[in-house]
């Protein structure tokens, strides 16, 4: 009969050969063990509402679900905001779209295991046609480190609204702002998810 046991706030279940796989990824579990800190593991699995950042699974050899929403931005001058959001925020581009005039269909940035999906203002478009008036929006982004992550934004120029600070609900945040005037906050807060 298998056997069910939590790591890091996962369930993974037991064969009869002895072999835990992770309900989620189907990867044995001391395969999926080798690829993070062994030491990090015990110390998540201690305090099981903490998740590991998404930028930490599996360093992109394999991912489990990926998240439903993707913040949709617009702006003026995309290939800016695309500069801009790889280097002084770490995104890496997945795609870029480009019509006349380098104007961009349609991009999207990774950063661990979500995507930001992102275009140049047009005219033309239900989308565009509804974005029209919108203003600046906010995205919140977890990631490992939030002091190095802020010393690369820092580094690159960006706009720095908060530093990094310690939350009351346990996390460590800091906010910046784009070239346009989005708001991104990026700290080690991960919203528990049901899968």
């Amino acid at each position: 009969m298998p056997s069910t046991v939590a790591v890091r706030g996962k369930w993974f279940t037991g064969d009869r050969t002895g072999t835990r796989r992770s309900r989620r990824c189907q990867t044995p579990v001391p395969d999926c063990e080798a690829s993070h800190n062994r030491e990090a593991l015990r110390v998540a699995a201690r305090a099981p509402r903490k998740r590991q950042s998404p930028e930490g699974d599996h360093h992109g050899r394999h991912r489990h679900r990926p998240p439903d929403p993707y913040p949709t931005l617009l702006y003026r001058d995309a290939q800016a905001a695309i500069a801009q959001l790889t280097t002084a925020f770490g995104f890496t581009r997945q795609a870029v779209h480009e019509g006349d005039g380098g104007v961009v269909l349609h991009a999207e940035l990774a950063y661990g295991n979500g995507t930001v999906l992102l275009g140049s203002r047009r005219t033309e478009g239900a989308f565009a046609q509804a974005m029209a008036d919108a203003g600046p929006a906010g995205v919140y982004v977890v990631v490992e480190d939030t002091d190095a992550h802020h010393a690369r934004a820092r580094e690159h120029g960006a706009e720095i609204l908060m530093p990094p600070t310690d939350q009351a609900h346990g996390s460590r945040d800091y906010m910046a702002r784009d070239i346009e005037g989005n708001v991104w906050s990026f700290g080690t807060y991960a919203p528990a998810t049901d899968g």
